[in-house]
């Protein structure tokens, strides 16, 4: 793995394909790994797990993995609109239909002048 910028979103990935799949195997095999006991932890984070991808990393690459964590209670944010929210395509539509009308009535007062 590789680095590409200067922050860790901006890493990538270039191996072989005997590489994806150890990579994808140590994947799996983290979602069946037991936790780690808290002592062996240095940050003491309970949902730690032990994850060996040390051999799939070469020596020179600048990406490192602190610590992986496996949790079964993860809390998704939904977004609930407010009454803005729900207003502002009410407004537009409003908006653009008088525009119209008021188009299609300049439109009828051009015609009607020039008649």
């Amino acid at each position: 793995m590789q680095k590409y910028g200067g922050d860790l979103d901006e890493a990538f990935i270039v191996a072989t394909e005997n590489g994806y799949l150890r990579l994808g195997v140590e994947f799996l095999k983290a979602g069946l790994t037991p936790y780690v006991n808290a002592e062996r932890v240095a940050s003491r984070r309970p949902y730690s797990i032990d994850v060996d991808l040390d051999y799939l990393i070469q020596e020179d690459s600048d990406v490192q993995f602190d610590y992986f964590e496996r949790t079964e209670d993860i809390k998704i944010k939904t977004y609930n609109p407010s009454w803005v929210d729900r207003a502002i395509p009410i407004v537009m539509l409003a908006f653009l239909l008088s525009v119209l009308i008021l188009a299609i009535a300049g439109a009828f007062a051009i015609v009607k002048g020039l008649v």
